[in-house]
């Protein structure tokens, strides 16, 4: 008899990205599309699950120079302009952030040079 190897990494993403859509208040739709648009990208996969074993980002997928923490630090200055305060408070959901700057990833490896014209835009991630 063979040997079955499970690897039940994929199940466990997958539940861990249904909480924090829960958290983040993202409905089935995103979660449903981000799903499957991070499945298609290894490099971002790779990197998601990086961030949910460790907590941090480790920005080696990079596309034409932007990497994950260009993208997250985007999203808290787009957090602090919209709340017209100079630092993240308490009530700023910073794992909804990096869910963003993730899905931000996504679509800027699928058409990098639309989302690179808004981040260059002065308007930064506001239209995102």
């Amino acid at each position: 008899m063979q040997q079955i190897i499970y690897d039940a990494t994929k199940i466990k993403v997958y539940e861990a990205l249904e909480k924090w859509c829960q958290l983040a208040k993202k409905d089935k739709d995103f979660l449903t599309g981000f799903w499957k648009r991070i499945l298609e990208n290894q490099e971002v996969y790779q990197e998601f699950v990086y961030y949910l074993e460790h907590h941090e980002l480790i920005a080696q997928y990079m596309v034409r120079g932007y990497s994950m923490i260009d993208l997250y630090v985007c999203q808290m200055d787009r957090y602090n302009i919209q709340h017209d305060i100079g630092k993240n408070d308490i009530r700023c959901n910073k794992e909804k952030m990096v869910l963003q700057a993730f899905d931000v990833m996504l679509k800027m490896s699928e058409n990098p040079d639309e989302i690179i014209k808004k981040l260059q835009s002065g308007e930064g991630m506001d239209k995102m």
